[in-house]
């Protein structure tokens, strides 16, 4: 019997570029499994979607474009507010300044955040190192947050600072844990590096946080 001709290898290049069509969608990155298949689906979205919604979207785009058959496990979504979104929303915090002083091997990171009459001001003190910076960062703007999460009676803990290639271009994650009198709730943010890295972690800690402190109560 003849053999059966063997696939034709994925283009796994066209398939992000595929699924950067789907509505909300500004970046995405497949991680192939060595069997051929898909190991993990990281999208980068616009807030104005739910993630389950574009979950199923991309589940598919993979099977009926592709014929790619993907577990919505393996498929996480970061989202961040578009500007024009933003504007048009209830007033929120934004970073106004951040300052890095710099003590030998000591790091001192200041942030001021502003929404109409409020400042917040959070500092962040630690060893001076490239990924030890990112987190000073992240847990100054958590520290100006926390007069706002504590009118809700919620703390936030900073559980990981990561920067990534979306789409090619730079993006920064930060993973939060906000506890509350109804339990706890982990939260991601995203932010695209357009200033610098040290100001996209501060707002990608904002875009995972701020949304909830709009709201009269914290849903966990």
């Amino acid at each position: 019997m003849p053999e059966e001709p063997e696939s034709p290898p994925v283009d796994w290049s066209a398939v992000e570029a595929s699924l950067l069509r789907l509505e909300s969608v500004e970046g995405a990155r497949v991680v192939p499994d060595p069997s051929g298949g898909v190991a993990e689906v990281h999208i980068l979205a616009r807030g104005d979607r739910h993630p389950k919604q574009i979950s199923r979207d991309v589940q598919s785009l993979l099977i009926t474009r592709w014929g790619i058959r993907v577990d919505h496990r393996k498929i996480s979504v970061a989202r961040f507010e578009d500007e024009a979104v933003a504007a048009t929303s209830a007033p929120r915090l934004v970073l106004q300044t951040l300052h890095v002083s710099l003590n030998g091997e000591l790091a001192t990171v200041a942030v001021e955040l502003a929404a109409r009459e409020t400042l917040l001001v959070g500092k962040a003190r630690g060893p001076l190192t490239p990924e030890n910076l990112l987190r000073l960062v992240a847990e100054a703007t958590l520290e100006a947050l926390q007069p706002e999460l504590g009118k809700q009676r919620v703390r936030a803990i900073l559980r990981n600072v990561a920067t990534q290639v979306v789409a090619r271009r730079e993006a920064v994650l930060v993973l939060v844990n906000l506890l509350g009198p109804y339990g706890e709730l982990l939260v991601v943010g995203s932010a695209y590096v357009r200033r610098n890295q040290l100001w996209s972690v501060s707002q990608a800690v904002l875009d995972a946080v701020n949304r909830r402190i709009t709201m009269e109560t914290l849903a966990i």
